[in-house]
């Protein structure tokens, strides 16, 4: 049963054809797709109801990790797919105007420069604390790294584009939540310490850019903390 659910579910994906729009769909390609976004999100929490005999909301704060993080995707995505297909929601109204834009910066910007930075911020914040880089696990290098990258990204978004786009980039992240996700090994200590000594090591050219990150990093901890 769950495995026929679970076939029904990936043939109703529009994922292939997001990533062909490095899932940055226009808005008459949103209009297209958002109705099999519904009709894919209504399976993904029927497959949950099936399988566990619970709801999604019911399966978020289940022990088994793996499963709390399955539905809290598939929460995300529902609550995602909601609001950027309602054409009156803030989060379509940042969307849409900025499309073009964000496709741009996304195109312009080296895959490797927010990811080398946050290397280099890492390494900053392990030296200042004098930890010996080798005696610190990967999974705080790693989850630190990938929020400072998603931090620098979201800068060079409202840089390029402006605030209405960093501000749909944010609230996306908010409801999917991505550091929940255990591929990024973050832990609620290490949530702890991204928005505290992590950030205070940080330099900042101007106060709106420190504003943006702090922004972001409590954004990301919180996303992490209340799994």
């Amino acid at each position: 049963m769950c495995q026929r659910e679970s076939d029904r579910c990936y043939e109703l994906s529009s994922r292939p054809q997001l990533r062909g729009m490095n899932y940055l769909p226009t808005v008459e390609q949103l209009r297209v797709m958002c109705p099999k976004f519904f009709q894919y999100n209504d399976c993904e929490k029927e497959l949950v109801k099936t399988c566990t005999g619970k709801s999604v909301e019911e399966v978020m704060t289940s022990s088994n990790r793996s499963l709390a993080e399955y539905a809290l995707q598939v929460s995300g995505y529902d609550s995602l797919t909601a609001d950027i297909c309602n054409e009156n929601s803030a989060l379509h109204r940042d969307y849409a105007p900025n499309i073009e834009c964000v496709r741009d910066v996304v195109q312009s910007i080296p895959d490797y420069e927010c990811g080398d930075a946050g290397r280099e911020a890492v390494k900053g914040y392990l030296n200042s604390t004098k930890s010996d880089q080798n005696e610190v696990d990967g999974p705080t290098k790693k989850c630190l790294g990938i929020s400072y990258s998603i931090a620098c990204f979201v800068n060079r978004l409202v840089k390029s584009c402006g605030e209405s786009a960093g501000r749909a980039l944010v609230t996306t992240l908010q409801m999917l939540r991505p550091l929940a996700d255990s591929e990024y090994a973050c832990t609620a200590e290490i949530a702890s310490v991204l928005r505290g000594a992590f950030f205070e090591s940080l330099t900042f050219d101007t106060e709106e850019k420190k504003r943006l990150f702090q922004s972001v990093f409590e954004m990301l901890a919180g996303g992490i903390l209340n799994v």
